[in-house]
């Protein structure tokens, strides 16, 4: 008689630390170390599989210091398991952005921290058109430019300013009508550069953040054009930057290495088949 009080008070003890090991609210039945019910609408009785529905109002915490949203079986260290059928909810996570919006959290270079920064990858921003120009043999020539929409504007006719923070890429549909030094016969392996500035108003000086040269064969020395596509990167820029670009006319359009007082090439941009240039924020 003895022995069974014994083991009926050893059985109890045990049932009473398993009880004890775990935390439950508005559940008598906790499934993991600390278990919420929000609803109070899981299984009152530790053999039933509570739902999936009925997850979705839970909270948990399990032993290896995972918690989980919305599930009892955590997978990550933050596991959010979300239906907008269930919860009527829109969102599983909802952050207030602490730069203003929009914003982005952005993972910095210890790959460890993250931060709130300006502008996600917003996309097109404005385009420009580049105003008819004869662009002169080896000249740094600035493009003056018309704004044709977006949310981007000019400072005068050739300065691109920036008006939010972020990453900034620009492609040209470049197109412009060659003439080369007659003094050499065509077909010309020609060559025009394309460079993008950024001026920073704080520390007040400019630098070339990008540039490309364009190759293309000409077959004769007047009335052709040099068509092309290309893309500069203008990196990160700040609301006191501003973006200018300059075209440079190089190979063939001067009579090879004669001094620069005897060229008589240029590159021309017209109205009527204009170079655009399109902004992305990306």
């Amino acid at each position: 008689m003895h022995y069974i009080k014994y083991i009926t008070l050893i059985s109890s003890l045990i049932f009473s630390l398993n009880i004890h090991s775990q935390i439950g609210i508005q559940t008598d039945f906790p499934r993991t170390l600390f278990h919420i019910d929000g609803a109070k609408d899981n299984p009152q009785n530790g053999a039933s599989a509570v739902t999936t529905t009925q997850q979705q109002n839970d909270i948990t915490i399990d032993t290896n210091g995972r918690m989980g949203l919305g599930t009892i079986s955590p997978q990550a260290k933050l596991h959010i398991e979300h239906s907008k059928i269930v919860s009527g909810d829109e969102y599983g996570l909802k952050l207030t952005p602490g730069y203003g919006g929009p914003s982005i959290l952005a993972l910095q270079n210890d790959g460890q921290t993250v931060k709130w920064e300006a502008n996600p990858s917003l996309g097109q921003q404005a385009q420009f058109q580049v105003q008819p120009t004869v662009f002169p043999y080896i000249n740094n020539i600035p493009t003056n430019m018309t704004k044709l929409n977006g949310s981007l504007s000019l400072s005068g006719s050739d300065k691109i300013l920036i008006p939010t923070e972020g990453r900034y890429l620009l492609t040209f549909d470049m197109i412009g009508l060659t003439t080369f030094d007659t003094r050499y016969a065509p077909p010309y392996q020609s060559s025009i550069y394309i460079y993008l500035y950024k001026y920073n108003t704080l520390t007040g000086t400019a630098e070339a953040v990008d540039a490309m040269e364009h190759y293309m064969t000409i077959t004769q020395s007047t009335g052709e054009y040099m068509a092309f596509p290309t893309a500069l990167y203008a990196g990160y820029c700040y609301t006191t930057d501003y973006l200018y670009i300059v075209f440079r006319p190089t190979v063939a359009y001067g009579a090879g290495e004669i001094p620069d007082t005897l060229y008589n090439g240029n590159y021309t941009v017209t109205s009527d088949k204009p170079c655009i240039i399109t902004i992305y924020n990306i």
